[in-house]
């Protein structure tokens, strides 16, 4: 579907906001109905999750096709209508699908006359399709590394480690009521964080916003794995420690939510566009799987490393890690159409040039670029200032 550049990352990120409304729902049904001794135990939560699986299946009724996936599979005439769909209640409607479908055929055609006309995984390998693949597959791995997955396996058993002590001591300090109450907490905070991040993403765009975040999940992280170690030298204060690994835990769940819980699919998304989109994502959410390692970190089972809260030291290095990778690899995408975005993965644009480049050349009137009727654009128009036409003309030939 069609998306103005502006709500992109809204729309996209709306993804995350619908997990943690999923994960507020399902730790509140789960705590309502785990004391049952009936079938309703089971049938509760199952029923629930049904409602949700008609919605998806009969709002797809209504969901219009996206025109960019029907262009690149020749089916102009359903992307038309897909588009008259999507700008039907506009006034000026006729020029916007006319524009659009332009954008989107030159935009194959590029992509044809330098990757060739077949979109095989051969060409996912190729040009600025690798280099797409290497910033998807990059970026979610970061996401998988970052240190969520404390709390995302399951919140109720890894509060157990992260708050590890002497077992009279969790005795006296937890029960399982503590537990569940701290997961919907975190589940809250993470709905909460997710909802302002639609506020300041197109405010300070993708990359600030994952370094800045990045760099404050580092030292949180870093900071409950030295308390975790407190926790063994010091049984007395073990309490203490666990009181603020808490706060810590919260802390972090609130700003993963704020950047890198909606962004890195946000911008993986992004990213992919093109022919080999759908191959691009399949592989970029393999990668993020694979690196799913936290249960053989933490778990105290035969052959499982047993690291328990300290496994937060090694999860605050890797968090370090994925700033520099945001920092040197990642482009920024905000307020670029997706075509933008393609036509600057062909022609190489550097990851520091990205928020400058100047784009509006893909539109000049001539053989080899599309032609537009009438007014070019508002997003795609030339430069006004000459001054910053010529500093854009230098970073683009750096």
């Amino acid at each position: 579907m069609q998306v103005p550049v502006n709500l992109r990352a809204s729309v996209t990120g709306s993804f995350q906001l619908l997990l943690a409304t999923g994960q507020v729902i399902g730790a509140a049904v789960g705590i309502g109905s785990k004391d049952r001794t009936d079938t309703g135990a089971y049938r509760i939560p199952i029923c629930i999750n049904l409602i949700f699986v008609f919605m998806i299946f009969f709002g797809q009724a209504i969901i219009p096709e996206s025109p960019r996936w029907l262009i690149y599979r020749d089916k102009t005439d359903r992307a038309e209508k897909a588009l008259w769909k999507i700008h039907g209640d506009r006034p000026d409607a006729a020029e916007c699908v006319k524009e659009e479908m332009e954008v989107f055929n030159q935009t194959k055609d590029d992509e044809l006359q330098s990757s060739g006309k077949d979109a095989t995984w051969g060409t996912v390998f190729k040009g600025g399709n690798a280099r797409k693949l290497f910033v998807i597959c990059g970026i979610l791995i970061c996401q998988q590394v970052s240190g969520i997955q404390i709390v995302f396996i399951s919140e109720t058993p890894i509060l157990k480690l992260l708050l590890s002590s002497p077992p009279a001591v969790i005795a006296q300090d937890l029960n399982i009521g503590d537990e569940f109450i701290i997961t919907i907490g975190v589940c809250l905070v993470e709905l909460f964080g997710v909802i302002i991040s639609f506020f300041i993403v197109n405010r300070f765009g993708r990359r600030p916003l994952l370094m800045s975040t990045g760099a404050c999940m580092s030292v949180f992280l870093l900071i409950m794995g030295l308390l975790g170690v407190g926790n063994y030298t010091n049984e007395a204060m073990a309490p203490t420690y666990n009181k603020v690994v808490i706060a810590f835990y919260f802390l972090f769940t609130f700003v993963f939510n704020l950047a890198w819980g909606p962004l890195a699919w946000v911008c993986a998304s992004e990213l992919s566009s093109g022919r080999v989109k759908n191959k691009i994502m399949s592989l970029g959410t393999a990668c993020f799987w694979v690196t799913f390692t936290l249960p053989y970190l933490y778990d105290d089972e035969p052959g499982k490393a047993n690291l328990q809260s300290m496994v937060s030291l090694i999860y605050g290095f890797l968090c370090c890690l994925t700033v520099v990778f945001v920092y040197f690899f990642l482009p920024e995408t905000r307020g670029r159409t997706l075509e933008e975005i393609v036509y600057m993965f062909e022609n190489k644009v550097p990851t520091r040039h990205w928020d400058e480049y100047d784009t509006s050349k893909m539109i000049v009137p001539n053989e080899k670029r599309h032609r537009f009727s009438g007014d070019i654009p508002e997003h795609l128009e030339n430069l006004e200032n000459k001054e910053h036409d010529n500093k854009l003309m230098k970073l683009d030939n750096a």
